[in-house]
């Protein structure tokens, strides 16, 4: 539906999965989220970056899909399992950018910038098509890794973790 009114109070306390509709353009803050929410998805239209403390401690998947993203450094909750990136999302992640507990990250097909700060524990990675840096270091934990097109193979140092799994999505 066409909600677009404060999230302020309004929301039950136990609720643990919430979309945020296409039309919904009003600015999260701080207490908006019930600190139950496992699964957030942000929709498309959301013209406001996030900022700390907006985000609920114990958020497990977010899906974040908007157009016109905003760096996560310092924002993302530090029990955040899964992340899903739009495809216009193209920043670097600084160091601590992504939490230690992160298993699961689609990187969006416009990212470009190196993969440099990964949690150790991470253990699934899918890569947009336009990602062309060298795999210079895996994480410990890394069991898939996910590539668009055959071409990127190529970035791939010639001996992988024994326990690595690299499947190719779109054979051309």
């Amino acid at each position: 539906g066409k909600f677009n009114l404060s999230l302020a109070g309004i929301l039950p306390p136990f609720l643990t999965y919430l979309k945020l509709s296409f039309f919904f353009q009003n600015r999260l803050r701080s207490g908006d989220l019930p600190g139950r929410l496992r699964v957030l998805s942000i929709n498309r239209s959301y013209p406001f970056p996030l900022e700390k403390g907006i985000l609920p401690p114990y958020l497990e998947l977010l899906y974040y899909r908007v157009s016109k993203p905003f760096p996560l450094d310092g924002v993302l909750p530090s029990f955040l399992l899964q992340l899903e990136l739009p495809p216009e999302y193209n920043f670097p992640f600084a160091k601590n950018t992504l939490p230690s507990s992160l298993k699961v990250l689609w990187t969006g097909d416009h990212f470009t910038a190196p993969l440099i700060y990964l949690p150790e524990g991470l253990e699934k990675l899918c890569v947009g098509v336009n990602y062309f840096h060298p795999f210079l270091h895996f994480p410990s934990g890394l069991r898939c890794l996910d590539l668009i097109t055959e071409s990127q193979r190529s970035l791939l140092p010639h001996i992988l973790p024994e326990k690595l799994q690299v499947r190719v999505l779109i054979s051309v």
